[in-house]
């Protein structure tokens, strides 16, 4: 039943903007007087993907404009944040398991999926960092 429950819970935290899984995955298509910067562009979305890799991040990020790179750096702290939350979450969670039932499937499956989650977030702050150098060589 609790993981049941986990699982309930991590559906409708999956789909709040920001709260796990892919934060920019559909290119965005500017509505009638929306301006091109509130619309995510799709090299931006691409960006995002978590299957973006960090040398494919650093090449589309000298096609972006500053403009770009500012909305790129907002989504990727507010995916971070949503990020941090989740393994927190999945680790006290993890505590209160091992603390009940040992290493059932239940823990396992909850171990792998806070693994996952913390090579994310890892990946989501190298690709910050990428971004606040890129910024920092271009004000220069």
């Amino acid at each position: 039943m609790r993981l049941k429950a986990f699982f309930i819970g991590f559906f409708f935290l999956s789909i709040l903007p920001g709260c796990g899984g892919d934060s920019g995955g559909q290119a965005a298509v500017p509505v009638d007087g929306a301006s091109q910067s509130e619309a995510q562009p799709v090299g931006l979305a691409s960006l995002l993907k978590e299957d973006c890799s960090l040398e494919k991040f650093r090449a589309g990020l000298g096609a972006l404009a500053a403009g770009d790179v500012r909305l790129l750096e907002r989504s990727l702290e507010d995916a971070i944040a949503g990020t941090e939350a989740e393994v927190g979450r999945q680790t006290v969670e993890m505590q209160r398991l091992s603390a009940d039932a040992g290493l059932g499937s239940e823990a396992r499956a909850l171990r792998d999926a806070r693994k996952a989650r913390s090579r994310e977030l890892v990946l989501l702050k190298n690709k910050r960092l990428i971004v606040a150098r890129n910024n920092a060589a271009s004000s220069k």
